[in-house]
């Protein structure tokens, strides 16, 4: 999962270089982790743009997964890099 972000347009704006899905700009948006109802577990929810897809690729569940393991690796870089930059709140709305 090769990714890099898209210069001047801020971290959460990323263009994929993974070999299958090369080309494709995405924007991502807002982030949630939301509680599953009596579980110790939760689901990641989070909103994008497609920016570009130069190639015209089939954007299906494999991008779908590679993206939220993209966003799991932002989210963990900004916890060890910069927590202070991340907003937590109590709602996924």
């Amino acid at each position: 999962m090769k990714y890099r972000t898209i210069e001047g347009q801020g971290e959460g704006n990323i263009r994929i270089l993974d070999e299958r899905f090369d080309g494709v700009a995405i924007s991502i948006g807002r982030v949630a982790i939301v509680p599953i109802d009596d579980s110790d577990e939760a689901t990641l929810k989070y909103n994008y743009d497609i920016l570009d897809n130069p190639n015209g690729i089939e954007l299906n569940e494999e991008f779908e997964s590679m993206l939220g393991d993209i966003v799991i690796k932002i989210l963990d870089t900004k916890l060890e890099e910069d927590p202070k930059s991340l907003r937590f709140t109590d709602s996924a709305d």
